[in-house]
């Protein structure tokens, strides 16, 4: 199960890049949530984990 770390905005401008490449690498198991002026505004998933979440729920997978 990913864990879930509260980050603000600044730190995704400062670390998306970081992110990407640890997806690419499978390698991105903590899931992001976006604060903004302290209200969570933005969840950061990995694909495939979206992917699985979407297919568990019999949505059709647009990834």
């Amino acid at each position: 199960m990913a864990k879930v770390e509260r980050v603000s905005v600044e730190t995704v401008r400062k670390d998306i890049g970081k992110w990407v490449k640890q997806a690419a690498d499978g390698e991105f198991d903590t899931h992001k949530l976006v604060a903004r002026h302290s209200a969570d505004e933005l969840l950061v998933v990995d694909k495939a984990w979206y992917r699985r979440a979407r297919e568990a729920l019999g949505e059709p997978t647009d990834l």
